[in-house]
């Protein structure tokens, strides 16, 4: 269906024909949706970017959108005074700094809606690779389209645009060529002359012909696009973005190897259409989802190797494909990559490591179906961790550990992490059995407890959220007061979960988790004056764990649970320990651990029901499992 773009400002704009409609083709007009304006001022707008993907990054990490102005006069103009605004019935939305632009010259500001504006210190273009500080609007350009209008100081209307939906890093700019004025161009040119001639059209994404799945053998997929005009597709199959000198597609692309494909349309070398990425996984007979990652074999090396990576600037922009067990692609969209973990982080470009998946609008969906993890209560994830299971593995391993020990917390009553099974791809070379969960942080606390803020702490004394005041009131509290004092054991169970804590100790202790409690612990509390709770994580190393240097005696299966805890763990004192042994000084105290120990030992501790999710889990994840241990060059003995 044709799109005509109008406003009604507008006259004289030259439409193409009608007869020239074509589905699938955006039509682009030749004249920028503007009104003449009064040029006296001598600044105009010059480029915007409004779905930045893989472009420039501000000082946070973050692919923030832009707007770029010109002088288009002989002399300095400064910029006090002047006033960016989205609505022009708001006419100082978002005040300009006093920083000059010199003749012919430009000046950008990020559209992030962060509301940074700090001119004294201010380089002419914050968007230049070398600007140690940036400027950004408390307003945001919109992808689906919007208008813009430039203020002067005595609050005229001196420029605007009213600028029709915007794709994914293509810039839409005034051409240099004064017989034409705005459009859409391939590359943006921050700080420099929109250099060509803008697209006449921007073609939507190519189609696959069967969708991606995954199937039982090999197949042929055929690549399909609609244009009016004659174009190329372009296509890769190693997770590299197609360019003008990419395959050529020209026959039905034949798949014998689980593959994934990344196809663009082309005019002359110039792409003029999305990325689309499609996974043809053959797998005969899947026991598991399988979950495809997409993303230039570049920066998938630099997420998996760079083991102190960390934060947004460690992110690479990938794509998630999930299929079902009955092998349907059910989410796909784009998303932020970075890798995950501990001491699991170390190894070659081989090593299966876990990674960290960020859902952005930015990059395609803010929100990912909750189909992902059945059992969770949550719906939408915003991230998820992707886990290897590090320790706990093939050749060695069963994965499963972790999984139980919180699902037993889970059924206990506390908060934790849920999570499924898959097989993860990653640009089509299959990378093992990974387990897909929650990741604990502020809004996973929202969506579990309620709407609020919280504070968030985890292995190490290390702040997610919030702040580390109340933590480091309770660590002073625990170390300087006398808990056999009934008051003061009340105080403490003002400040802490007693019930959740309690449960937490016994479910660790029980599972003789040797890795614990001096690491891999969350805790979390609602601000301002909420209660802390614990919760469980990395539990590889419980359930009788057999580390790979340790022949077959499992590790900590003789110890006696309080004694270990006594003596602060395999490696130290922390918080966890502190809290315990203070709890134990209250005889009121002593008695309700004892009283819980019983029942769960009757109830979600019970030999009976430990061994129904040990064995939920092994048959899920069987069948993959041993094919897992193959691939080692080994076989199961014992699982």
């Amino acid at each position: 269906m044709l799109k005509i773009l109008i406003n009604n400002l507008i006259t004289g704009i030259r439409l193409l024909p009608l007869s020239m409609c074509c589905a699938g083709v955006t039509f682009l007009y030749e004249e920028v949706l503007t009104a003449e304006l009064n040029r006296t001022d001598g600044i105009q707008f010059n480029e915007i970017l409004a779905s930045n993907l893989t472009g420039l990054k501000d000082e946070d990490g973050d692919t923030s959108d832009w707007l770029e102005i010109k002088n288009i006069r002989s002399q300095t103009v400064n910029l006090s005074g002047y006033s960016l605004t989205d609505n022009a019935r708001v006419r100082r939305k978002w005040p300009l700094p006093d920083q000059d632009i010199p003749p012919g010259g430009y000046f950008s500001v990020w559209m992030s809606g962060k509301d940074s504006n700090q001119s004294d210190l201010l380089d002419s273009n914050p968007l230049r690779k070398t600007s140690p500080l940036s400027v950004h609007t408390n307003f945001k350009l919109k992808k689906k389209g919007g208008s813009l209008f430039l203020i002067n100081p005595a609050g005229d209307t001196i420029d605007e645009i009213h600028y029709p939906k915007q794709y994914s890093d293509h810039s839409f700019a005034r051409s240099s060529d004064p017989t034409r004025k705005w459009g859409f161009y391939l590359i943006p040119t921050p700080g420099k002359a929109n250099e060509g001639r803008p697209l006449k059209q921007f073609v939507k994404e190519p189609s696959f012909f069967p969708l991606p799945s995954v199937v039982y053998d090999e197949i042929e997929v055929h690549l399909n696009v609609k244009s009016i005009e004659t174009v190329e597709l372009r296509y890769t199959t190693d997770g590299s973005h197609p360019t003008g000198s990419s395959l050529l597609y020209d026959r039905a692309i034949k798949i014998i190897q689980s593959a994934t494909i990344r196809v663009a349309a082309f005019i002359e070398q110039e792409r003029v259409s999305p990325i689309a990425t499609g996974s043809y996984l053959i797998k005969p007979e899947p026991q598991l989802p399988s979950l495809s990652i997409t993303l230039p074999p570049a920066d998938f090396r630099e997420v998996h190797m760079n083991s102190q990576a960390s934060g947004r600037k460690s992110e690479r922009q990938a794509y998630w494909e999930y299929f079902n067990k009955s092998g349907k692609r059910i989410e796909a969209t784009g998303f932020g990559l970075r890798i995950h973990g501990g001491a699991g982080r170390n190894g070659g470009l081989h090593t299966k490591k876990s990674y960290r998946a960020y859902f952005r609008s930015s990059y395609g969906q803010s929100r990912l179906n909750g189909e992902i993890i059945p059992n969770a209560s949550v719906k939408a994830f915003d991230k998820l961790v992707l886990r290897a299971s590090s320790n706990d593995r093939a050749p060695h391993g069963s994965s499963i550990r972790d999984q139980v020990i919180r699902d037993l917390h889970l059924e206990m009553g506390g908060v934790g992490a849920h999570g499924s099974w898959c097989v993860l791809y990653v640009n089509g070379v299959n990378r093992g059995i990974y387990n897909i969960t929650e990741r604990m942080d502020q809004i996973f606390l929202s969506s579990h407890l309620g709407e609020g803020q919280f504070d968030v702490i985890k292995t190490g004394e290390t702040l997610l959220n919030g702040n580390k005041g109340a933590w480091n009131h309770l660590n002073h509290f625990l170390r300087t007061t006398q808990f056999s004092d009934a008051a003061n054991y009340e105080e403490l169970k003002r400040r802490v979960d007693v019930e959740n804590f309690t449960s937490y100790v016994i479910l660790n202790l029980c599972m003789q988790n040797f890795d614990w409690p001096h690491n891999n612990w969350y805790a979390a509390r609602r601000i301002p004056d909420g209660k802390w709770i614990f919760m469980c994580w990395d539990a590889e190393w419980g359930l009788g764990y057999r580390h790979p240097h340790s022949g077959d005696a499992p590790i900590g299966i003789d110890l006696d649970p309080y004694a270990f805890m006594d003596s602060g763990g395999a490696y130290g004192h922390g918080l966890i320990r502190t809290l315990f042994l203070a709890l134990l000084n209250n005889e009121a105290y002593r008695k309700y651990y004892q009283q819980e120990v019983t029942r769960y030992l009757k109830e979600s501790l019970s030999t009976e029901n430990i061994l129904r999710l040990i064995r939920y889990h092994r048959d899920a994840i069987e069948t993959e499992m041993k094919k897992e241990y193959e691939a080692k060059g080994t076989r199961i003995k014992r699982w």
